[in-house]
Order: structure tokens, then C-alpha cells, then sequence
């Protein structure tokens, strides 16, 4: 009976933190999502942010549609001409620091450009910005760097503190 008690009483408390852990949202970072093409690509998953926070970091999934390979420049700018945009970092996870050879990855390097995008590959790509400090829109472009045309703009929305929070 004791050992009925103690596994129902672990799981309990799992199911308890799990749910806490999956119903926590935090403000300052969003994951988006798209695919990229020589047609424009879509962004499938932009993200709304509220503002409040100091710095976010949006991390975005992105996949490369085009049959030939490609490198690719990453920047971030405001949707009104004109407009500033708030500092930026942009980076990548990959490779990894351990590569098992088991996949191509495709990092991002220091003049935030990504080398050798394959048919169908993947890259992710994390932009650290401080806050725009008002309601505004700025796009996360990425431009195929030998035909200059844009493959991706996602926008990022900033709310005010009270505004709208969707995405994931």
C-alpha cells in the first residue's frame, strides 16, 4: 500500500510541475517559423511581443525551398522607412561543437551570412535586440546573396505592455 501511495504521490507531483512548466509564457523571447524561396518565402509563425522587457531574443526555425544550394544574409529592419532599429545581435547554434557528420548544418557566421544552404536544408537563427521602447514592427529579412533578392521577411511586433501576445 505504501508503494501505491509514494508512485501516486511522484506522479501527482509531476503532473503538477508539468503543467506549471507548460502553462508558464515568458515576455522576452518568441519562436517564429518559415520557409525561404527565391519567390519570397512566408514566414509560417511570426511573433508579437509585449513590450516591458529591456532585451528579447526571437529564435526562428527556417527552411530553405530553393533546389540549389545558396548563401544567405541575415539582417533586421524597421517595417517605416526611416524608422530606427534597435541594436541587434544575430547568431546560430549551429554547427554544433561537437559535429557527428550525421547532417549538414548550417551555421551563421560573424557578418551574419549563411554559408552553403542545401536543397531542403535547415537553419536556425536567434536575434538578441533591445527594445524598440514603443509599439513598432521590424522584419527579420533574409536575402539570398547572389541573386540580392529577399527569400524571407518576417515581421517581429512589438505591442504596448498591454497588448496581444500570440505565437509560441
Amino acid at each position: 500500500m505504501a508503494r501505491i501511495l509514494k508512485a501516486s504521490l511522484f506522479i501527482m507531483l509531476g503532473l503538477t510541475f508539468g503543467l506549471a512548466a507548460a502553462s508558464f509564457q515568458a515576455r522576452d523571447w518568441m519562436h517564429a517559423a518559415g520557409v525561404m524561396n527565391l519567390g519570397g518565402g512566408k514566414a509560417a509563425h511570426p511573433v508579437s511581443l509585449r513590450l516591458g522587457e529591456k532585451r528579447y531574443v526571437v529564435m526562428s526555425s527556417l527552411t530553405w525551398l530553393e533546389p540549389g544550394p545558396s548563401d544567405l544574409s541575415a539582417s533586421l529592419e524597421n517595417a517605416v522607412k526611416g524608422r530606427e532599429v534597435p541594436a541587434y545581435r544575430i547568431f546560430s547554434w549551429y554547427p554544433p561543437r561537437v559535429d557527428l557528420r550525421l547532417h549538414h548544418w548550417n551555421g551563421i557566421d560573424g557578418e551574419d551570412t549563411v554559408h552553403g544552404m542545401t536543397p531542403f536544408g535547415k537553419t536556425n537563427l536567434f536575434v538578441v535586440l533591445d527594445s524598440p521602447g514603443k509599439p513598432a514592427v521590424l522584419n527579420l529579412v533574409v536575402t539570398d546573396l547572389a541573386s540580392r533578392k529577399r527569400v524571407l521577411t518576417m515581421p517581429i511586433r512589438f505591442t504596448g505592455e498591454n497588448g496581444a501576445h500570440e505565437g509560441h
